[in-house]
């Protein structure tokens, strides 16, 4: 590790709050609070904008398998998208903005932590 930047990715319009890497290396997805998530490619090239979000966008994960995105937002919903980019689901329940998420080694949970001082466990 020699601390070099390899390339600046740009494209948001907001702060970027979470990044993460497709399992298989392939893809990487940047969650940002100017309520998108952006698709690129593991050298760096847009792929796609996800919008759905009506507020910031404070953190992603990757599903274990690779199969699915998770995105929590300060419009207090966790938002779950094929791969892709294509909109599956939307899960409701906290009462403030949700600053978290994690999924299950397994990937049969996922795990969301809120500004309502709760964490909710999601069956996948």
């Amino acid at each position: 590790l020699d601390g070099t930047p390899v390339k600046t990715l740009e494209g948001h319009t907001g702060p970027v709050y979470g990044v993460a890497y497709a399992p298989n290396g392939a893809t990487l997805v940047s969650a940002s609070f100017d309520k998108t998530l952006r698709l690129w490619t593991a050298d760096g090239e847009p792929l796609k904008t996800l919008e759905g979000h009506t507020d910031g966008i404070n953190a992603v994960t990757y599903s274990p398998a690779g199969g699915a995105i998770v995105s929590a937002s300060a419009d207090m919903t966790l938002r779950v998208w094929i791969s892709d980019g294509t909109p599956l689901k939307t899960l409701e329940g906290h009462e403030d903005g949700v600053y978290t998420v994690a999924y299950s080694p397994d990937g049969a949970t996922i795990a969301s932590g809120s500004n309502d001082w709760t964490l909710r466990l999601w069956r996948a």
